[in-house]
């Protein structure tokens, strides 16, 4: 009895050492890797899942062989819920939703194996991004930064965001990331600019054909508020002095004070804001181009 007892114990043993022996091999060496053999290649960036198995996210289908049978390898669920198993599903919710994220396609943009790109991406920024985006609306003779240097998500989230078109924040708070905000919150503030999302009542937030990413050349893009101003002359107070009404150009000649460039509305008034009333750019305004005063 003591033999039949003793040879069942070594038999449960080996059995349990046949086992977890089995188990760390097929952990060392994958077999899908023996007809998968790309993903054997080092790459840049690699799913983390992968570390736990093919099986964490395929499965066989019931009544096929594998490979023998077409279609014998299944997802155990359908993208993206089966992303949203490692994934914070409220990451891809918001305001403003990515379309692929949308009709659920995650491998539009993501490889779900692995990479040469940062966080499993198809392509390099902004290289994916102009598969959907036309790749010459950021492309002028002026160019946001971020954009010239392909870092669209410094502004914009990459699934889904609670502020309009995926930003990261609405504009000025998300312009201030880079601008200095004391430059637009002076004594005197443009109504554009301090407004939400008024930054983009004069400026293009990616690319444009007008200096500083104005939508319009300086004059035309003033006098679509200011439309007082159109002919191209200024009214100056002159009248409170007791000396009439009078005219002053402001429109095609060249500036005084920096003959390289053309007088403009920017040429007396700063923009954004100022300590001095009506936007000046200071207090003795007239001497910039009239010494004599």
């Amino acid at each position: 009895m003591k033999n039949v007892k003793s040879l069942s114990l070594i038999a449960t043993v080996l059995i349990a050492l046949g086992f977890f022996g089995s188990r760390t091999y097929a952990a060392e060496e994958n077999p899908c890797l023996v007809c998968h053999v790309k993903f054997n290649k080092p790459a840049t960036s690699v799913h983390a899942v992968l570390a736990s198995g093919c099986q964490a996210c395929h499965m066989t289908v019931e009544g096929k062989k594998h490979p023998e049978h077409k279609d014998s390898i299944q997802l155990i669920r359908d993208v993206p819920q089966v992303c949203y198993d490692c994934h914070d599903r409220s990451q891809f919710k918001g305001k403003s939703v990515h379309p692929p994220v949308i009709i659920d396609t995650c491998t539009a943009c993501h490889n779900p194996h692995q990479s040469n790109f940062k966080v499993l991406l198809t392509k390099d920024i902004p290289g994916l991004c102009f598969d959907c985006h036309n790749e010459s609306k950021f492309k002028d003779k002026s160019v946001h930064p971020p954009v010239g240097k392909g870092l669209c998500m410094s502004c914009h989230k990459p699934h889904a965001s609670t502020f309009s078109k995926m930003l990261i924040n609405d504009p000025p708070e998300l312009c201030y990331r880079c601008h200095d905000k004391k430059l637009f919150t002076k004594k005197h503030v443009h109504v554009a600019a301090a407004i939400p999302n008024g930054c983009n009542l004069c400026h293009n937030p990616h690319a444009g054909s007008n200096q500083a990413l104005l939508l319009q050349p300086v004059f035309d893009l003033c006098i679509s508020c200011h439309s007082d101003q159109k002919e191209g002359m200024h009214i100056i107070g002159s009248m409170r002095l007791g000396f009439g009404e009078s005219i002053h150009p402001v429109k095609g000649i060249d500036d005084p004070s920096n003959p390289s460039k053309k007088l403009t509305c920017t040429s007396c008034h700063t923009p954004h804001s100022s300590d001095f009333p009506n936007l000046f750019l200071n207090n003795n305004l007239c001497k910039r181009c009239h010494k004599e005063y």
